[in-house]
């Protein structure tokens, strides 16, 4: 697996199940903590500057995306260096805030649903492919590993400092 230096931790949250299984599990465990959540605490952010629930939700959904489209590009053949992308530029605009936290879940479901069908498409050898973003070289194996353990990551950050 390719994984540039700033995603190693991530990749090493994902461990070494299969991507998709580990998608599909990843799914229903995280929308019955979300869904856990009560009200009082979706606005809630644990420091000063730190993002509420609701933007750190959004936030896992925002970024999901755009490893899709990374692997979906990469899968394709396409080797047009991809950018990078600021992720404290995304959250002010998102309107997290404004939105219900059933919504927030409907919409993180709809996405990692999307996931799961674009890693369950690719053959075995897709996985090798290799492309550029953010300045990395990614193989697409690691960008479904990137996918799961930043979800892993906001979902420790979201226990132990949100609702711990």
């Amino acid at each position: 697996m390719i994984t540039p230096e700033y995603y190693k931790g991530y990749t090493q949250l994902a461990g070494n199940e299969s991507i998709v299984q580990k998608l599909e599990d990843q799914l229903s465990a995280y929308t019955r903590l979300l869904e856990s959540i009560s009200d009082d605490k979706w606005d809630h952010c644990y420091a000063e500057e730190k993002w509420s629930v609701r933007e750190l939700v959004l936030h896992v959904t925002d970024t999901e995306r755009i490893f899709n489209y990374r692997a979906l590009r990469i899968a394709r053949h396409d080797q047009t260096p991809l950018p990078g992308f600021e992720q404290d530029d995304y959250v002010p605009v998102s309107d997290a805030d404004h939105r219900s936290s059933d919504s927030l879940i409907e919409e993180f479901n709809t996405v990692r649903a999307a996931t799961i069908s674009l890693f369950r498409s690719f053959r075995k050898d897709i996985y090798a492919l290799t492309g550029v973003a953010s300045g990395g070289t990614f193989d697409v194996e690691c960008l479904g590993k990137v996918i799961i353990g930043h979800l892993e990551h906001h979902k420790n950050v979201l226990q132990e400092r949100y609702l711990g």
